[in-house]
């Protein structure tokens, strides 16, 4: 639309300029057409004039013309008289005419050499006058060419901003169907994302506030070593082979590779650390460790020190889930590790939750349902087979 609207004014404006041009053109004719007529209108002012004096009027007498032309003949007839020796009455007659009027004929000579005069200025006047109008009419045909050309040009222009007007509103309303497409479109996108994607989101959502409330729980009740429940006692120490035992082991939830903190109970009931120790060895109600860490070489770790972990809870049962498609070791099945960890008094479920303690490890377990789900969960533990086996004293 402003193209169209700028187009038209473009051409409006070009079409009063070219109209503007010919009026300053058109008055300049008429003015040059208003003198030429002052100049006919005092020529012919002048022609009555002599018109009058050699004719008559109202007010002037006439002049007596077949005088005049008599008195030319008798002048031409003078000069035959003179030459042909005419009679002396009609020399007489002419002699006394010219007394009378001396000058009479002269002057009409020089009024006949004026009217003539006039009479071939007026018809240059007139010459020049129809060749003026000529030219002026002329030009006015080429003005209205001109014109009529910029008239057709408008209206060719005209016609094409119409015509792109068209295409514009038509292109408008295909871009508004386009545009009306894109908003259901995105109105069924947005209800599938609420019908669906956030369903999901807010279900996951809920997950992980379920995981964030249970790590500030955890974080809650964290404590520093020595205000943790004590887990296990010290019930022998062998300081040739580096090794002690501790009073729990795979019945009460101990496995390999756990490492507690060793204390002595002293004056008051506090708790002196001693050093690190970690399970190398499980038995049934019994685990075998080592010494990793003495903090002091004249403290060391004696029968009766208690140990403390802040992963393990004695007696707790824990969650294990399998993830893979079968065992590595062909001699085994799902359902015999099954039955051997519930004979143990732990838990076996299918499905990860943020429950879950163990994520056993099986052949491809990398595309199973179950290994993802538990990448989500931090705290989760994932064993493979010789770990489980370890578990299990197998």
């Amino acid at each position: 639309s402003f193209l169209c609207t700028f187009l038209v004014g473009a051409l409006a404006y070009m079409f009063h300029g070219q109209v503007q041009k010919l009026k300053e053109t058109k008055e300049e004719m008429q003015k040059a057409l208003k003198k030429a007529k002052e100049e006919l209108r005092d020529f012919l002012s002048e022609n009555a004039e002599i018109r009058a004096f050699v004719h008559g009027n109202w007010s002037v007498s006439p002049v007596p013309v077949e005088d005049i032309q008599q008195q030319i003949l008798q002048g031409e007839v003078k000069e035959l008289v003179q030459d042909a020796s005419l009679s002396e009455l009609r020399q007489k007659v002419y002699d006394k005419y010219v007394g009378v009027h001396p000058d009479l004929l002269k002057e009409l000579d020089y009024l006949v050499g004026k009217v003539g005069e006039q009479r071939i200025e007026g018809d240059g006047v007139w010459a020049e006058l129809r060749k003026v109008v000529r030219s002026f009419i002329s030009m006015v045909k080429e003005k209205d060419a001109t014109i009529e050309s910029l008239y057709t040009a408008r209206e060719e222009a005209i016609r094409q901003a119409q015509e792109r007007i068209r295409e514009l509103e038509e292109e408008v309303r295909q871009k508004q169907k386009e545009v009306e497409e894109k908003k259901q479109e995105y109105a069924n996108l947005l209800k599938y994302y609420e019908r669906i994607v956030l369903k999901k989101l807010e279900e996951r959502k809920e997950r992980l506030d379920r995981v964030i409330a249970k790590l500030e729980e955890t974080i809650k009740r964290r404590k520093e070593a020595k205000d943790l429940a004590v887990d296990g006692e010290v019930v022998a120490v062998s300081e040739e082979l580096g090794y002690l035992w501790l009073d729990f082991g795979r019945r009460q939830g101990a496995r390999r590779g756990l490492v507690f903190q060793v204390f002595e109970y002293v004056k008051g009931g506090l708790r002196y650390p001693k050093g690190k120790v970690e399970v190398v060895k499980v038995e049934e109600d019994l685990c075998q460790a080592r010494v990793i860490e003495l903090y002091r070489k004249d403290k060391p770790i004696e029968k009766g020190d208690v140990v403390v972990s802040p992963i393990f809870n004695r007696n707790q049962r824990k969650i294990f889930v399998f993830a893979g498609v079968h065992p590595v070791y062909r001699l085994y099945s799902v359902d015999r590790y099954r039955q051997m960890l519930e004979d143990l008094n732990q838990i076996v479920e299918n499905k990860v939750t943020e429950k879950t303690n163990f994520v056993v490890l099986l052949d491809g377990y990398e595309n199973s349902q179950e290994y993802r789900e538990a990448l989500k969960y931090p705290w989760i533990i994932f064993l493979r087979e010789d770990d489980l086996l370890e578990f299990l004293k197998h």
